[in-house]
């Protein structure tokens, strides 16, 4: 439930920050157009947030959904070769994974309002599988080493070190 609560504050950061940029190009903070977002809003993110989630369509959230796990899993290969020592690059590194499986919050949630019987099913598959990545995660030891060899080194902040308390909880909780 903490995971879950916390992918859902971390996705509603990154909404509310793709929005900030839409507010420079959009001053009235809607797309284009009234009914839709043009491709190009789409593509640079100056759609809102609702408007992209709602309109994808079962293979275009397939799609999405395995590009994000595609991107965390190329950060979490990254973070297992230890091509990352500091703590800031550790920390840096695992928020963007958490930014990256936020998506399972919108597959969760389009699974059990998408009128679409193909979207829900797309997006409990979106899910299940981002779902299993981060439990995965959190119980690999090769994953928890590094974490844990950084815990030693200084935080930049109080803020940092805090996440990082916290990130270590999170694998002991997990068993590791």
């Amino acid at each position: 439930t903490a995971i879950f609560v916390a992918g859902f504050v971390i996705l509603l950061g990154l909404l509310l920050s793709q929005q900030t940029a839409c507010t420079e190009r959009h001053h009235d903070n809607k797309p284009s157009s009234s009914e839709t977002c043009t491709v190009a809003d789409q593509q640079s993110h100056c759609c809102p947030p609702c408007w992209r989630v709602v309109n994808m369509k079962a293979a275009e959230l397939s799609s999405w959904c395995a590009a994000e796990l595609e991107a965390a899993n190329k950060i979490l290969r990254r973070l297992t070769a230890r091509e990352l020592a500091s703590k800031a690059a550790l920390l840096y590194a695992v928020n963007n994974i958490d930014v990256k499986t936020g998506a399972s919050n919108i597959g969760y949630l389009l699974s059990v309002v998408s009128p679409d019987a193909a979207v829900r099913q797309a997006a409990t598959e979106c899910y299940l599988n981002i779902s299993s990545f981060s439990t995965r995660m959190y119980l690999d030891r090769a994953v928890y080493e590094p974490v844990a060899a950084a815990s030693k080194q200084p935080a930049t902040d109080a803020i940092a070190q805090r996440r990082y308390q916290k990130l270590l909880e999170a694998f002991e909780r997990s068993g590791i």
